[in-house]
């Protein structure tokens, strides 16, 4: 329902984009193969062995402002047994080639999310962070549809940590934590691919 709400909306402002798309993208971090890279210091005795298998599922939308920059907005869930993430995001992406409905791009977001580390005791770390992203990868589209696949590099910025304990149910403030990664992405676009011709430009 809310893909089919976000279509509507954007099909009802698609005669002043000039091109748009909207759709799901999954997506896994490849490297560090257990995430995070590290937990804060104050946590060393946690019973936690890093997660790994991980795979997020995001809803993300496409807003061209011409044929070489977009604008890109993402709500994203996901993550592996014991680390649940989610987080919300705007960027900008920059066409480095265009080769008929093939292109090549980089881009940049950032947002706000919070992650959730449960270990085998019950005990539970939850992190808020600002999210940092950058993206590299290729996308072909057709007139109503696109395909895109990039490599991205992320990193979690911590605002805070969280950490309760499964018997004391005490909550704990830390510091530190190492929490970037490298991974893959891909998405499939439904939206308006086709440049608007010179006399849909006028209207």
């Amino acid at each position: 329902m809310i893909l089919l709400a976000l279509l509507q909306v954007s099909e009802a402002a698609s005669n002043n984009i000039y091109m748009w798309g909207v759709g799901p993208q999954v997506s896994t971090v490849i490297y560090p193969t257990r995430f995070p890279g590290g937990f804060p210091n104050a946590l060393e005795d946690w019973n936690y062995d890093k997660s790994r298998g991980d795979v997020e599922i995001a809803l993300r939308g496409l807003f061209y402002l011409n044929l070489d920059s977009r604008l890109t907005g993402r709500v994203q869930l996901g993550g592996s047994p014991g680390w649940l993430t989610r987080s919300v995001d705007i960027g900008y992406d920059s066409m480095l080639t265009r080769n008929s409905g093939f292109h090549t791009m980089a881009g940049l977001s950032g947002g706000l999310g919070r992650d959730r580390y449960t270990d085998n005791d019950g005990d539970e770390l939850e992190v808020s962070f600002a999210n940092l992203r950058v993206n590299f990868g290729g996308i072909y589209r057709n007139k109503t549809q696109a395909y895109e696949l990039c490599v991205f590099a992320a990193y979690h910025l911590p605002f805070e940590h969280l950490y309760q304990p499964g018997i004391n149910e005490q909550v704990i403030k830390g510091a530190g934590g190492t929490y970037g990664m490298l991974g893959i992405e891909a998405a499939i676009y439904f939206g308006d691919f086709k440049p608007p011709t010179s006399k849909k430009s006028k209207k």
